[in-house]
């Protein structure tokens, strides 16, 4: 399918989906240290989205969200990010991402998810998650106490 970019309303806010590119690096490493105050190497995330997909939410061309997948095998993306500021948590923005994501991947990707526990403050963290994926047709293939594949 070919990528189109998207409007969406978020709240009282329009906000534009659309396939990252490489000017949105900086600003996907930004939004990543400040939701979670953890660093990101800007030339491995750069690396990743070149041989990878992506798609980004803007809004006056801030990013609000993003959501991308390393390439795991020649037809296999996985464990990447969905990263979503915290002000628009819960607004249904995480979830516009990823049915963008979907709606406009490219047919040469198979589509694989990892969520590792390992990055979760508790069980509870790790399950709701897991609910998020799943509410988006994402199927449980397999769970153990650190790792949920889906």
């Amino acid at each position: 399918m070919s990528a189109k970019n998207a409007v969406v309303t978020v709240g009282e806010l329009e906000v534009q989906l659309l396939v990252a590119t490489p000017v949105h690096v900086c600003a996907m490493k930004e939004l990543h240290e400040i939701v979670y105050k953890s660093r990101v190497d800007e030339q491995r995330l750069a690396t990743d989205l070149s041989v990878a997909y992506g798609v980004v939410a803007t809004r006056n061309d801030t990013v609000l969200g993003y959501l991308y997948r390393r390439r795991i095998a020649p037809e296999v993306l996985g464990d990447g990010e969905l990263v979503v500021d915290r002000t628009f948590r819960g607004q249904g923005l995480g979830s516009a991402i990823v049915r963008y994501f979907d709606a406009t991947l490219p047919e040469q990707w198979m589509f694989s998810i990892v969520i590792n526990s390992d990055f979760y403050g508790s069980l509870e963290e790790k399950v709701s998650t897991g609910a998020f994926w799943q509410r988006h047709g994402y199927e449980l293939l397999g769970d153990s106490s650190h790792t949920r594949v889906l």
